[in-house]
């Protein structure tokens, strides 16, 4: 019988098994993929968010300049025309009005309603410190970012208008007007120059404490004052040596003196005696 034989060529191999190699940094370049998605989720909506704002923030600079330039034109003419309203000149209730009107018809209603102001036209506040000479109008408005952020909420911006009202001018070859002189509503003396000190009130600052022992130059104390002094108390009050009052700001009407423009005939007609110190 013959035998098969099994050569080593003809022995079965063994089975060879190739395992693939996975490279560590691959599960590091999976993450990365992962984290720039979530970081592009959180920075893109921020970066939205600022130039939103930051549009938000230059509307209000051009709403601002806008409105300046039609408080420019209106005061320009309220001063202008002021002697035609009365006798007296424009008062400055009508000019406040008329410049306010001036500035939101300048602008249009349209985009003031549509503006960063808070409001509109309504948010509009007016403050008058004029004289029977002079235009000093402030227009105050409320304005707010488009998304209110903490520490970054409405808050307010101001335009101011100052002039000299027109009371006429000189032809060539006209006979000069009788000169003009200032008294105080309650003076009884004419001033040349309308900085004269002794129209200026002595307005001074006092503990509210001690209110009580103040006396004014007639000898009588003060009592509040029916503009200003409303809600609590501070702790300083504000008193002038000729008023009756005390008041709770600085910068309040009641310390302010009214002042007239007469001419010299008049204050002498009326028996006004010349100031000691600018009369001369």
């Amino acid at each position: 019988m013959q035998q098969n034989k099994i050569t080593n060529k003809e022995k079965p191999s063994p089975t060879i098994i190739e395992v693939e190699r996975v490279s560590p940094l691959a599960f590091f370049f999976r993450a990365l993929r992962a984290g720039m998605t979530v970081e592009a989720a959180i920075v893109l909506p921020l970066c939205l968010f600022f130039l939103l704002n930051l549009s938000s923030a230059i509307e209000m600079i051009r709403i601002h300049n806008h409105l300046q330039l039609g408080m420019l034109e209106s005061g320009n003419k309220a001063a202008l025309y002021s002697c035609e309203f009365s006798s007296e000149g424009l008062s400055g209730l009508v000019a406040s009005v008329y410049v306010c009107n001036g500035m939101a018809d300048y602008v249009g209603d349209k985009k003031l309603n549509h503006s960063p102001l808070t409001n509109g036209k309504s948010s509009f506040r007016l403050w008058e410190d004029g004289t029977e000479d002079e235009l000093d109008i402030t227009v105050m408005y409320s304005v707010s970012p488009m998304f209110p952020m903490i520490g970054f909420r409405s808050f307010y911006l101001a335009n101011r208008y100052c002039a000299h009202k027109w009371n006429g001018y000189n032809i060539a070859g006209t006979p000069v007007s009788e000169a003009v002189v200032y008294v105080a509503e309650t003076g009884e003396v004419w001033h040349r120059i309308r900085e004269c000190t002794y129209l200026q009130l002595s307005v001074r600052q006092v503990a509210a404490s001690g209110i009580e022992g103040e006396r004014n130059q007639q000898g009588l104390k003060y009592t509040s004052c029916a503009i200003c002094a409303k809600g609590a108390v501070p702790l300083q009050l504000y008193i002038a040596t000729e008023g009756n009052h005390y008041h709770y700001r600085r910068d309040c009407p009641g310390l302010k003196r009214t002042v007239y423009s007469i001419t010299l005939e008049e204050a002498n007609g009326h028996g006004y005696r010349k100031c000691s110190r600018c009369g001369g």
